[in-house]
């Protein structure tokens, strides 16, 4: 008994005590704020022509738990939260029938949560058209690395106990001070 006890204390204390919970609100806010940085910054071309004129188009997050209550409309573009197979069933009426379905992730710790949009470029390789609906669709999804910088998320929003305010740190951010203190 005496055992059970203090196993039951042990996961109290240290599930109270490291772990901290954070409202959907916030969670909300720092998800919205990454989609508008990672749609209109990082999804940009590279090539400073398209660049100018960039405007993100149908573009398409799978639907999860973290996307129930996230914003559709922005400034400059709307995003579809989708299922999967919706998703496809919306590529497959492309005409190339390619895409991209992005995954929204949430990674809480002490201090720090980490947004991270990333997902995969499907084709479609072939499908019916039943009663105006694609159906038996075929598609193959490439997923991209991540490169060898090791793990970034798209935007970090860590708490400053001083200021006692969050603080956003952007993929490009997290790249150059990991650049920066390898070249010291």
């Amino acid at each position: 008994m005496k055992v059970l006890l203090s196993v039951i204390s042990t996961v109290f204390v240290c599930s109270t005590s490291l772990g901290q919970g954070y409202s959907k609100a916030l969670i909300d806010s720092f998800c919205n704020s990454t989609i508008e940085y990672y749609y209109t910054e990082v999804a940009r071309p590279n090539d400073s022509l398209k660049a100018v004129s960039h405007k993100p188009r149908n573009l398409l997050v799978l639907k999860s738990d973290v996307t129930q209550s996230l914003r559709t409309q922005y400034d400059q573009f709307i995003i579809h939260f989708l299922t999967q197979q919706e998703a496809l069933e919306k590529i497959s009426l492309t005409k190339d029938r390619r895409g991209v379905l992005d995954k929204i992730t949430v990674v809480k710790v002490q201090d720090t949560i980490n947004i991270d949009i990333s997902g995969w470029t499907v084709k479609v390789t072939s499908f019916k058209i039943k009663n105006g609906k694609p159906t038996s669709i075929h598609s193959n999804f490439a997923a991209g690395c991540g490169g060898t910088s090791g793990y970034i998320p798209t935007c970090r929003f860590v708490f400053d106990k001083k200021e006692n305010i969050w603080v956003r740190s952007t993929w490009s951010e997290i790249v150059d001070a990991k650049k920066n203190s390898q070249d010291q």
